[in-house]
This record gives C-alpha cells, sequence and structure tokens, in this order.
C-alpha cells in the first residue's frame, strides 16, 4: 500500500477560494480612498492604485494605509490621523459585502471531494467578523474542522496559528499541504514551519515571483481545476 502523501490541507480564503480582488477589493479601496481625499489627501484615484499596486508585495494593506497617512495627510487635518487610521481600517477590512459571495470555479468541487479524505483547515487573515461573514456568505464554513483567523496587528499571525496547529492539532508539517496566493505571506510561513505548498496564480498577486526558495511554491495551478491532479490528491 502506498504511503499517504497528506493527511492535513490547509487552505487560505481570500483569492484562494473566493476572488476577492474582483468581488470585494474594488469596493474596499474606493472606500479607503474617499476617507483619505476627504481628510486632505490630493491624489487622483488612479495615483492612489497606482501607489498601493507598487507597494502591496512587500506591505500589506494596513502598513500602506498607514505610510499614506503618515507622509501624505497634511498635519492640520481636522481629524487626528490616528482617527483617520481607524476610519481607513472600518473601510477596507468591514466593507460591506454582498449578500452571496461566489467561489472561484471549482473550489467547491475540490472542498466536496477531498473533504471525506483529508483534514481540512482554513486559515484567512483579516478582521474577525468579517472574515467570518465571508465565509457564511460564501456557504464555506461546514467543510472545514479547523477556521482560523490571523490578525497581524494583534501579534497573532499565520506562522503563530500554524504553529499552534502542529502543538495543539497534532498536525505534521511533512503530511500537510497549504493552499494560497500570496508567496510572501502563507506560502512563506508553511515553507519555513517545513509544509508542503501549493501557490494558486489568482488575483492581484498572482504575477509575483518568489523572492528566495521559501517563496519558491512546491507546486503552481492557475485554476482549481488543477489542484487534485497537480499536487496527487
Amino acid at each position: 500500500m502506498a504511503a499517504v502523501r497528506f493527511q492535513t490541507l490547509i487552505f487560505d480564503l481570500d483569492d484562494t477560494l473566493i476572488p476577492t480582488s474582483e468581488v470585494l477589493i474594488p469596493r474596499a479601496v474606493q472606500h479607503v480612498f474617499q476617507v483619505l481625499t476627504s481628510n486632505g489627501l490630493d491624489w487622483s484615484f488612479e495615483k492612489f492604485e497606482q501607489y498601493r499596486k507598487k507597494h502591496m508585495r512587500k506591505l500589506s494593506h494596513r502598513e500602506i494605509i498607514k505610510e499614506i497617512i503618515e507622509n501624505l495627510i497634511p498635519k492640520n487635518s481636522m481629524e487626528t490621523k490616528g482617527h483617520i487610521f481607524d476610519s481607513c481600517l472600518k473601510a477596507f477590512y468591514q466593507a460591506s459585502l454582498p449578500e452571496v459571495i461566489p467561489l472561484l470555479p471549482g473550489a467547491q468541487h475540490n472542498l466536496e471531494k477531498l473533504k471525506s479524505k483529508y483534514k481540512l483547515f482554513l486559515l484567512t487573515g483579516g478582521d474577525l467578523a468579517t472574515q467570518k461573514q465571508k465565509l457564511i456568505k460564501a456557504g464555506l464554513q461546514g467543510f472545514f474542522q479547523e477556521i482560523e483567523v490571523a490578525d497581524a496587528s494583534l501579534n497573532n499571525g499565520k506562522k503563530k496559528i500554524i504553529e499552534k496547529w502542529i502543538v495543539e492539532k497534532k498536525i505534521n508539517p511533512l503530511q500537510s499541504l497549504s493552499i494560497g496566493n500570496r508567496l510572501s505571506d502563507e506560502i512563506r510561513v508553511s515553507k519555513i514551519l517545513g509544509l508542503k505548498t501549493c501557490h494558486i496564480q489568482f488575483g492581484e498577486h498572482a504575477d509575483e515571483l518568489p523572492e528566495d526558495n521559501y517563496e519558491d511554491a512546491d507546486y503552481k495551478i492557475l485554476h482549481h481545476a488543477e489542484l487534485i491532479a497537480k499536487c496527487q490528491l
């Protein structure tokens, strides 16, 4: 009998299971831009988008927003910069969601097929309430044995959560596959901890290239239709 390659599959959410860049990001970015311009940012939306996309390889949206406020919002703004920052984070991470969030093509088929064979975990980042609402509106909550939302601002990043799972849930890194769209985020963290990785090249980060071996995913796919065969699941 062949040895079991994987026991646990860890999925990211945004642009891995749901098309966040297409459905949710444009609305959230518009809301942030409105907050910034109402508080003195003298940019066109096109310039704001160029800045955001230029820096999102290295910085989170939280960090991009903070840099803009610190460096480009006038000091004589009517609002304190801390209040502007909080308003921007609320506009981005707690933006109103559509009633139904679609899945990426093939995602539901894969989850239904894989659920009976593997432990399915979900690890996403962002605002806790918003991420949970995304799961509900996408009809995903019933597929996963474990669901965690990482919040870097609370020193509770994805690395800490996977480390906790290794200890508390007894997952074996060598028999775990992490599936996500961010080389510098879940792919890097997972490889550092010894997990195998699959990079789904979708969304705003699809064209990014690995900067070192930790960002060189073991498997690379363009669509969910490739996942099972490419990763031999």
